[in-house]
Formats: structure tokens, C-alpha cells, sequence
């Protein structure tokens, strides 16, 4: 409520049916025809998100993280990513951003993070995360979120800082930790065990946002940037 009352609404705007051509819009500036990502990847897909108009490096595929790093921002990632990952030159490491924690894949496991294409997917900048197994993903990428914040606040509080927090909710699997669907008893009636979990899963997602505000305001780095 915070945010809508105290920042700008979007109620004008276009975005595609399934996440993966809107991702590749959102951080390229670009309409779907120009991103050479159409519908979700999947796992033997070789297109990656604009890599189509020939190297990511060049100036007609650069990305918005890549454009503000030239303009001297420092440049994170925390979550899915989902537009390309068939080889290095497709991942968020190559593609503008300072440092990436997260998955490529489209969806997996909120807890076990084993990929519906199968295989473990969680990874940390170039290296697989084996730590975030068996750890809800909204909680560790509210964490992980948060400690950019803080991390940039003490080490590069001279420079600005684009921050991209892409959560797993709420894509399938719908799932949450047990405490968090047991908050929603009020919720009856047809499929209540799955509308209960959607619920939690927002609720967390909700209190992630919450707690990374907070965060922003510790460091006050909410008096003057856009969230």
C-alpha cells in the first residue's frame, strides 16, 4: 500500500501471456519481436535473449543493466532469469550484471530447486549454489536481496545501484512452507488446500517486499531512487 500510495502506478501497459517473452521486454527495453525470445525456453533451447542480432556485447543487444553499468551504476540480480542459458555468453553474468544469484530455468522446486527439465538449478554467480538446498526461494532471495542493499551501501554508497529482484512466485509449483498455509484458515470451499497455498505464497512474497524496504530505508537509499 506504501509503495502505490507513495510511488507511480502503471495502468497502461502491455505484457505477453507466459514469463519468458516478457522477462526478455522488461530488461531489454524491447517488443517481443525485436528480443528473438517468443515463447518460454526450454531446456534444448539455444536462443537467449537478443544474443539473435549477433554478440551480447554489441551495442543493438545491450541491456538495461549493461547500459546503466556504463553509465556508472553498480548492477545485481537476485532470482529467476529465464532468457537464455544455453551457454555463458546467454547468463546474467555476461549480460550486464555485477553479480547474479538465482536460476536460468523456467520452473523447479520451491524448496529442492530441482528444475521441471530436471537436474539442480541454483546457482551463484558462475558456480552451482548447493547451500540453498531445502530453502523456501522467496525467503532466500528476499536475503540475498537484502544483503546487496547492505553490501552496496557499505562498500559503494558513492555509486548508484540497479538492483533486479525477480521472486519464484507465483509461477508453479504453488507451494509454501506449512506454517506459512496454516495462517490461512479462513480460506474454504472448493480446492481450499491450493487457494490456501497461493495465499501463503503471496503473503511471503508480500512480507519480502516489506523487509527489503525496510532494508532500503536502513541504508537510506529510499530518499532518493525509484523501487
Amino acid at each position: 500500500r506504501k509503495l502505490a500510495g507513495e510511488g507511480v502506478l502503471l495502468d497502461q501497459f502491455y505484457v505477453n501471456p507466459v514469463c519468458s517473452p516478457t522477462r526478455a521486454s522488461l530488461v531489454s527495453g524491447r517488443a517481443t519481436i525485436h528480443t528473438g525470445i517468443y515463447k518460454p525456453l526450454g531446456k534444448h533451447e539455444t536462443d537467449g535473449l537478443n544474443t539473435t542480432c549477433n554478440r551480447p556485447g554489441d551495442v543493438p543487444c545491450l541491456l538495461l543493466p549493461e547500459v546503466l553499468k556504463r553509465a556508472g551504476y553498480r548492477t545485481a540480480m537476485v532470482g529467476k532469469w529465464h532468457v537464455g542459458f544455453y551457454d555463458w555468453n546467454q547468463v546474467p553474468q555476461s549480460r550486464g550484471f555485477d553479480f547474479y544469484t538465482g536460476y536460468y530455468s523456467g520452473a523447479g522446486d520451491y524448496f529442492t530447486h530441482v528444475s521441471t527439465d530436471g537436474g539442480y538449478d541454483f546457482q551463484f554467480m558462475n558456480e552451482v549454489d548447493q547451500d540453498a538446498k531445502g530453502l523456501y526461494s522467496t525467503e532466500v532471495f528476499t536475503e540475498r536481496a537484502i544483503g546487496v542493499i547492505q553490501d552496496h551501501a557499505k562498500h559503494h554508497g558513492d555509486s548508484p545501484l540497479y538492483l533486479y529482484l525477480a521472486y519464484q512466485a507465483m509461477h508453479n509449483p504453488y507451494q509454501a512452507p506449512q506454517e506459512w498455509i496454516d495462517k490461512q484458515p479462513t480460506i474454504e470451499g472448493d480446492q481450499k488446500e491450493r487457494r490456501r497455498t497461493v495465499a501463503a505464497m503471496v503473503e511471503g512474497m508480500d512480507d519480502g517486499i516489506y523487509n527489503l524496504t525496510e532494508a532500503l530505508d536502513a541504508v537510506g537509499m529510499t530518499k532518493d531512487n525509484t523501487l
